[in-house]
């Protein structure tokens, strides 16, 4: 006998299995011929008897867990998946008491455990269906336990008992990772075996790619993760609904798909079409400029605070059209597209707090996610604020600037709040144009309009301390709400071939528009000119603008700008990188004109 069960145990082992590996994970193949019935899930069914089937395991990477802490103290636990006749698959989790089973060394205690799950008899078990059996293996009894069947082990074998055997208590794995199921909505379905992952930024978020859809790169977010909880799939529902209604409105982050599967716990093995189908991801554009957070310690930004202030406050007050709340608005919440416009992630409103972000009230309060909508959306503007006073404190801004900005986010934080938060972005919007507006004609000098490779800056010829990356037209004298000018970097050589522009984007506040060539963004360092006139909606119409070479553009913006009725002095862009750029750079005559 103990020959035969040696020669078993070897068996389950070192011999590979000719099925098919678990979703998503390699596996460590062993094969053992067992017996087991099919139950219904996840109600506990009747064990019975079958004829003997062709039993195969597969163990998922990382199975086995020496420190399980689930349990008090804590023991070990093994996963497996065990498939009958190839067409039927169990998805358990054994988890031994602490002091049963002891060996020396953490290779040896595996090995013991694995031969273990080999010598059980699963047929005497109640397994459950289309989830995780957890089955608790202990030296006592209980009210619930019952003995657990399995073949006799060697005297020398740390599973060998003296009297009494050993008992198993089955349920539900609590510890299984929840995959909500999934029913199509108006979103795109994308199945996860046609994502390709890419590279780990945090916790179940990657960059990754559609496999039919070339390079572009995305945001995935799993539902799996190392240290999982519950509240975790739940959270990713919700902000899979909440994208849906909301997501590329108003500077939040736009969803591209639900990513689906068949459920990874399913017990018949059925084609993908006809398996009910679970959520296990969404797929988000990427946004290649970083977060905020990363961007508040950089240099050069403090000409886009207002801007990004302004944003946020629009993105929130979206979600709150919605009656949805973030609750973890914070900078590392926030990323920036590639014009340096701020745009919201993390919108379920579901996935946890960071209790230093949340307002005094919320920091008393032991489930601030369980509060009613209106102290939700209360908290969400008091931390609109604190963000707008992190921006306060950066340093390449004037003191008049520090100080608007202080006052707008003593609005957003007052207890009661003093302003809404599409108040506070109409503050901060004309606050941006108060401080970047241009001042009347005679405080400038007219110059030559300068073109060169590099990057570009806008700034003041007569006398003043700033520099900007932006100038701002003054409309029918009216400075606070000019729209804006935005100057963009030349390739080299600078182009001398007709070109063709478009504009190709505008925002809410400032109206501005970007002039865009068929090669691509930043083509040409020009005037991207707002188009703004008297009866322009918010978002302007794509049309073409200019065609014409680089000789002609000084006279086709004269005409252009004055045709919306733009007061214009002439403006200086210099070359930040400075010294032989400047001294290369093609100058284009305005001729005569200082106002256009």
């Amino acid at each position: 006998m103990l020959q035969s069960w040696a020669t078993r145990a070897w068996s389950f082992i070192s011999n590979p299995l000719n099925g098919r590996a678990a979703t998503h994970h390699g596996t460590e193949h062993e094969g053992l011929p067992k017996t087991l019935p099919r139950c219904s899930s996840p109600q506990r069914p009747r064990p019975h008897t079958t004829e003997p089937a062709a039993w195969s395991f597969e163990f998922p990477r990382r199975c086995y867990d020496d420190e399980y802490d689930k349990i008090e103290p804590p023991g070990r636990s093994l996963q497996l998946v065990a498939i009958r006749d190839g067409s039927h698959r169990w998805h358990i989790r054994v988890v031994l008491e602490h002091g049963l089973g002891e060996a020396s060394g953490l290779q040896a205690r595996k090995k013991a455990l694995m031969e273990f799950c080999g010598a059980i008899d699963f047929s005497a078990l109640p397994l459950l269906d289309d989830t995780v059996t957890e089955l608790f293996i202990s030296a006592s009894r209980n009210d619930t336990a019952t003995r657990l069947v399995h073949s006799p082990f060697p005297d020398d074998h740390p599973f060998a008992t003296k009297s009494g055997g050993v008992w198993v208590n089955i349920q539900e794995d609590p510890a299984r990772v929840r995959y909500p199921s999934y029913i199509g909505t108006s979103a795109r379905q994308i199945d996860i075996s046609e994502v390709d992952t890419l590279e780990q930024i945090s916790p179940a978020v990657y960059t990754a790619r559609i496999e039919s859809e070339g390079k572009q790169t995305y945001i995935l977010k799993q539902v799996e993760r190392l240290l999982y909880l519950p509240q975790d799939s739940q959270a990713l529902k919700k902000e899979l609904q909440v994208l849906e209604e909301a997501g590329g409105q108003g500077n939040i982050v736009r969803l591209i798909a639900a990513v689906v599967s068949r459920n990874p716990y399913g017990t018949t093995i059925t084609s993908g079409q006809e398996a009910p189908r679970v959520l296990r991801g969404i797929l988000l554009e990427q946004h290649p400029g970083g977060t905020l957070a990363e961007a508040l310690e950089t240099a050069n930004v403090g000409a886009y605070l207002q801007r990004w202030g302004a944003q946020l406050c629009t993105a929130v007050a979206a979600l709150h059209q919605h009656n949805v709340t973030h609750m973890d608005i914070k900078p590392s919440n926030m990323v920036l597209d590639k014009d340096k416009n701020l745009v919201l992630i993390d919108v379920g409103g579901a996935g946890g707090v960071t209790r230093e972000w949340l307002s005094p009230k919320m920091q008393q309060i032991l489930d601030p996610l369980s509060t009613n909508l209106r102290d939700r959306k209360e908290n969400d503007t008091w931390a609109v604020g604190k963000v707008l006073c992190r921006m306060a404190e950066v340093r390449e801004q004037t003191d008049e600037q520090q100080q608007h900005l202080g006052s707008v986010a003593d609005k957003a934080m007052g207890d009661p709040r003093q302003a809404s938060l599409s108040d506070i972005a109409a503050d901060l919007t004309a606050l941006q144009s108060t401080f970047h507006d241009l001042k009347p004609p005679s405080y400038w000098e007219p110059e030559s309009l300068v073109i060169s490779p590099g990057l570009f800056a806008a700034y003041r010829s007569s006398p003043g301390p700033s520099r900007f990356p932006c100038a701002f037209l003054s409309q029918s004298g009216n400075s606070h709400h000019a729209p804006v000018v935005e100057l963009y970097s030349a390739p080299e050589p600078l182009p001398s071939t007709p070109t063709r522009y478009k504009i190709i984007k505008a925002s809410v506040h400032m109206g501005l528009s970007i002039l865009e060539t068929p090669e691509g963004r930043q083509s040409l360092a020009g005037v991207a000119g707002a188009i703004a006139d008297e009866g322009r909606s918010e978002q302007p119409p794509r049309r073409d603008i200019y065609k014409g070479s680089l000789k002609d553009m000084p006279a086709w913006i004269n005409s252009f700008l004055t045709s919306i009725r733009f007061n214009f002095p002439a403006i200086y862009i210099h070359d930040e990188v400075g010294g032989e750029a400047e001294a290369q750079a093609q100058r284009l005559d305005w001729g005569d004109n200082t106002r256009l």
